[in-house]
């Protein structure tokens, strides 16, 4: 356990909550934590949870293709050996197989996936990978590792990434088969390609190889959005400020030009629910924003949104906006902030209580150049309109005082029924008889004289 416990009582039990030290998964931190539940003598009754989630694992088959043809120098093939050889070493905490293919116009399969899972040592595996020389059939070669090594008998895994790293000085010479032929069989595979490029003077064709680049850029909504706003009847007519905002971030080190795709509902049903008109940067500089066309409105839009109470682009008439950013440098992070007034009357036709307010964001990049996880690349933000109902409390109040007095007369004449007033007359009168008697009597006769 670390600093930050909590306590809980409850009866004769106690509950002891605290975090445990943080753990990384992957590129992130984090923190867990244990509670106890501890009876009356301070012994363990429970743990909650019995045991901590463990990090998603991530099974990797990573295909090595090596360009081992005459126009690589002795002195670059051997440092080749030794890249392959570290990248080997980064992963070997990881569910990560590795198979490595040489070739130049023959081709020679080093190891396999199979072959790797026996024997994990990148320098021995390494140690007789000798050039092979010649051409430069790197269509080719792509091909076979497609179709030859990707595969249950070489040791390949369905459930497995599937990523091809080639390392070549990127001039393809004599090849019988082009680019256009073999990628999209990778593509269709579902083998996520990089390429390596080795520096050497013959690097003048390096660009025929289509590669995608891996990228990390990620999309946040912030907590300074408008979370809520209500309005009454009266206040129908009205309408108040809304702000959503977003934030945009390159996580890697390589610069990528994106852009970033806003909408959010303007009017339903020809009525105006939003007046926000454009998206405004923090660096004007660095973003261009322009307008597009937007969707229109649902017709059916009350049945759709009693199951679903969300005004977003589905029902309503959306305004789209598109943010081109040339180049989104590493750790630069980009906000946007999309500000207008909310209206009221709107809401009437959705024949709702409370309505969220629904804006999304996406961010499109160049598919045929980079990849990366879709799961960071769209967010929404999402305000809460309330219609409030604005009582007259006088009626209860008048109700009230009516209703006290009437209580008041029916106690006050069931107490006269029963003879409580006479009896209390009746005794008053008897307690004024009895004090002149008392004034008139003899003194006691101890009683000093006067």
């Amino acid at each position: 356990m670390s600093l930050g416990l909590s306590l809980a009582a409850h009866g004769s039990s106690l509950l002891v909550c605290g975090p445990t030290v943080h753990r990384a998964c992957g590129e992130n931190m984090y923190v867990n934590g244990y509670c106890f539940l501890l009876d009356q003598s301070l012994q363990q009754v429970r743990r909650i949870p019995d045991t901590l989630a463990e990090c998603p694992s991530r099974v990797t088959d990573i295909a090595l293709l090596m360009d081992g043809s005459g126009s690589i120098v002795p002195e670059d093939f051997g440092k080749m050996k030794t890249f392959l050889a570290e990248i080997m070493k980064r992963f070997r905490s990881t569910d990560t197989q590795f198979a490595l293919v040489q070739y130049s116009h023959r081709f020679r399969e080093h190891f396999n996936f199979f072959q790797y899972r026996k024997r994990r040592d990148p320098d021995r595996l390494l140690r007789s990978v000798t050039q092979l020389t010649g051409a430069t059939y790197t269509a080719t070669a792509i091909q076979k590792v497609v179709q030859e090594l990707f595969t249950s008998w070489k040791g390949a895994r369905d459930e497995a990434t599937k990523i091809l790293i080639v390392i070549t000085d990127g001039e393809k010479s004599g090849d019988p088969l082009s680019y256009s032929h073999v990628i999209p069989e990778a593509e269709s595979a579902g083998i996520i390609r990089y390429a390596i490029g080795v520096i050497t003077e013959r690097m003048i064709h390096r660009a025929e190889l289509p590669v995608k680049y891996g990228i990390f850029v990620i999309l946040n909504s912030l907590e300074e959005s408008t979370k809520y706003v209500n309005f009454s009847v009266e206040d129908a007519g009205t309408s108040v400020p809304v702000t959503h905002r977003y934030e945009v971030k390159n996580l890697r080190q390589r610069s990528v030009p994106i852009s970033v795709t806003f909408q959010f509902p303007v009017e339903l049903s020809g009525v105006r629910v939003w007046d926000a008109s454009e998206v405004v940067p923090s660096k004007p500089q660095l973003a261009q924003c322009t307008s597009e066309v937007g969707t229109t409105s649902s017709k059916d839009f009350v049945k759709q949104m009693s199951e679903h109470p969300l005004l977003d682009c589905s029902v309503a008439t959306c305004k789209k906006i598109r943010c081109r950013i040339a180049s989104l440098e590493m750790q630069q992070p980009l906000e946007f902030m999309i500000k207008g007034n909310v209206s009221f009357q709107w809401v009437s036709q959705t024949q709702q209580q409370k309505v969220s307010l629904v804006s999304e964001a996406r961010i499109e990049y160049e598919e045929k150049k980079y990849t990366q996880k879709e799961g960071f690349v769209q967010r929404q933000v999402q305000t809460l309109v309330e219609r409030s109902e604005v009582y007259n409390y006088l009626p209860i109040i008048v109700g009230s005082s009516v209703g006290g007095l009437v209580l008041l007369a029916l106690i006050t004449a069931a107490l006269y029924k029963f003879g409580f007033f006479k009896r209390q007359y009746k005794q008053r009168m008897e307690g004024d008889g009895a004090e002149p008697a008392q004034s008139g009597a003899s003194p006691p006769p101890n009683a000093p004289k006067q």
